[in-house]
């Protein structure tokens, strides 16, 4: 009646066990019966839910994109740059790439759970349909594989699979490992802080942690029952049968897999309403936005996509300077996405950012703060009502090659607009400059404020008085601007900034500034690095002049200089105290002279600087020969 494995020779007498549970037929590579037992219903269940709670999120956050931003991901999906979109989540979802760049052993961590149950499920399923011949199965064979199947000598590669499934258990086995020990030593994990969880999340990450050691040891109980398994599962199980009665573990084995399929369950039920919900979300969101998809307006399905897709990881805690210098927890990223997530934001949350983007840069999964945060302002801002009759007429005569548009901070620093002045008299260009009787506004200060529709109001002025000149190419001195008129104006033109400009002048020639033998910091400013992506061209200049000191803190890492336009709610001194921690870091090399490429910054460290600070604009008209 009862099946009597034969089992390798050298184990114990007690190896060769009965099919105890006969009654529940077992995977057969000759048949495909009802391999089922009561237990893999909790799993079942969960992973049923699970898929139905998310295709019915998913959907609906899809359908309330915008029709545009629809037909754009048509274009990405039904082409052949699906494939880079593929690639982009491979990286970022299961290598965690980003997170490797941060700090080597945190990437591993998290590369090792992701990549390493990926692979699990993969090899099971790969190596349940090979065994049974069958192109479907079970959807819990590939889970449960192993107290379905004990003998596998009709199948050639099961020890190949049995190395392989028990190599990858191990993986992911380290990677929960240093998941518990980042939970007492962050610091190694290159994290000063992280985020204090809820009660749902302790419970979900608890049978995050407990699935694996529960599978391991249920596979080495079943292993020591039946003689099977790999390097790891099996050689547990001889230990385990030498020292256990089989009778023991017989009993032992079914509750095993019973709290293997609960702890499935358990985090299956609760990722939805955990911060594990980034999971699938955010392999979401990386598609949507390598397929340039962005959010809209405030609560579109983009939008959720975004705030779902935070993991409330922490690793933007030390990127920010409110909460580094100036202890303002609640307004970390994190927690304004965790206020997106379950109720509307409050008006400090909301507005108290210097949206300088260090935390999209730290961000594992790039989320774009500054964007979502923008939308909410232009929903809470009420509706727009601004009245621009006062604007002058638009001249339709003037014709230039290069037009030159100093931006409203460049006013407020006149060294910086004299010197641009001079540079361009010098290198003998067609030019005109746009705002220097009549002081225009790009409309991003407006923009960040929430009034979207007064912006856009004032930006097509600017923009029908910017074409009205007919110029190839629109010069700004403001990083500001220059994102601004880059992104928002849709212009058929060039559009530099100064320092890009001052390049092209050095190269050709039109400009010959000498070495100074000087030493010199550059500042990256936010708008014109950081957020617009320009560190060469600036850097190529000051090097035509002098040398530039290494720092730690630069490029898409550089600190803010404090004197946000983004309506930061922060007093006189909470911006001294800002710039006089990136100053800090800009000294280290015990620079000659600290240069930046923005006006606002050049105003925020000449108040605190002891060494002068001079625009990148001015160092070359002082080295003109």
């Amino acid at each position: 009646m009862y099946d009597v494995r034969k089992m390798p020779p050298g184990l114990p007498q007690g190896s060769q066990y009965p099919q105890y549970y006969s009654y529940y037929p077992r995977f057969s590579s000759k048949t495909n019966p009802m391999n089922y037992h009561p237990f893999v219903l909790p799993f079942t269940i969960g992973l049923y839910g699970l898929i139905l709670v998310l295709t019915f999120l998913f959907a609906r956050w899809m359908i309330s994109m915008p029709k545009e931003e629809k037909r754009k991901l048509r274009r990405y999906v039904f082409s052949f740059r699906i494939f880079g979109i593929i690639g982009e989540v491979i990286m970022e979802v299961l290598l965690h790439r980003r997170i490797f760049r941060k700090n080597a052993l945190l990437g591993y961590m998290h590369m090792s759970i992701a990549f390493g149950w990926f692979l699990l499920i993969v090899g099971g399923t790969v190596e349940s349909k090979m065994h049974s011949h069958h192109a479907f199965n079970e959807p819990w064979i590939p889970i449960f594989y192993k107290y379905f199947v004990h003998n596998s000598d009709d199948f050639r590669y099961a020890e190949t699979f049995a190395f392989i499934m028990d190599f990858l258990l191990l993986v992911v086995l380290s990677g929960v490992g240093l998941a518990l020990y980042k939970r007492i030593r962050s610091r190694i994990f290159g994290m000063k802080k992280t985020t204090r969880q809820l009660l749902p999340d302790k419970v979900a990450i608890g049978a995050l942690w407990l699935i694996f050691p529960l599978r391991l040891a249920a596979e080495s109980i079943t292993s020591a029952l039946y003689g099977n398994g790999g390097f790891l599962t099996g050689s547990l199980g001889e230990v385990i049968s030498a020292a256990v009665s089989h009778e023991m573990l017989a009993q032992v084995e079914l509750n095993l897999w019973w709290a293997y399929s609960i702890a499935l369950f358990t985090f299956f039920a609760l990722l939805p309403f955990t911060r594990y919900m980034h999971i699938p979300t955010e392999a979401f969101h990386i598609a949507l936005r390598k397929a340039g998809l962005k959010p809209q307006k405030s609560g579109d399905g983009m939008t959720r996509f975004q705030t779902h897709s935070c993991s409330r990881c922490g690793v933007c805690i030390d990127s920010c300077q409110l909460n580094a210098h100036l202890k303002r927890s609640q307004m970390l990223p994190v927690s304004y996405f965790f206020g997106e997530r379950t109720h509307q934001p409050d008006n400090k949350q909301v507005y108290d950012c210097l949206m300088c983007g260090k935390c999209t840069v730290a961000c594992p999964v790039g989320l774009d703060i500054n964007t979502v945060r923008q939308n909410r302002r232009s929903l809470m801002s009420g509706v727009n009502g601004g009245e621009y009759s006062y604007l002058p007429a638009i001249n339709k005569e003037k014709q230039t090659q290069v037009l030159y548009f100093a931006g409203c901070m460049t006013h407020l620093n006149p060294a910086i607009k004299k010197s641009m002045e001079n540079l361009l008299n010098a290198a003998g260009v067609n030019w005109f400059f746009l705002d220097k009787e009549e002081t225009i506004c790009c409309g991003r200060p407006m923009k960040l404020s929430g009034k979207t529709g007064d912006a856009e109001k004032l930006m097509k002025w600017n923009r029908e008085k910017i074409m009205s000149y007919h110029p190839e190419i629109l010069v700004t001195s403001c990083p500001i601007c220059y994102k601004t008129f880059a992104e928002d104006y849709n212009l058929p033109i060039k559009v530099m900034h100064h320092s890009q400009y001052l390049r092209i002048l050095i190269e050709t020639g039109k400009l010959k500034p000498r070495k100074t033998g000087q030493t010199f910091s550059y500042h990256d400013p936010c708008d014109l690095g950081r957020l617009s992506g320009e560190y060469e061209d600036p850097r190529f200049v000051v090097r035509s002049v002098g040398s530039i000191t290494l720092i730690k803190e630069t490029r898409e890492k550089a600190l803010c200089c404090g004197s946000s336009l983004a309506h930061f709610h922060g007093s006189d001194l909470d911006r001294v105290i800002l710039a006089e921690e990136a100053l800090k870091v800009l000294c280290q090399g015990n620079p000659d002279k600290l240069v930046t490429a923005c006006p606002l910054c050049l105003k925020a460290f000449n108040g605190v600087s002891e060494i002068p600070v001079a625009d990148i604009a001015t160092v070359v008209e002082e080295a003109l020969e």
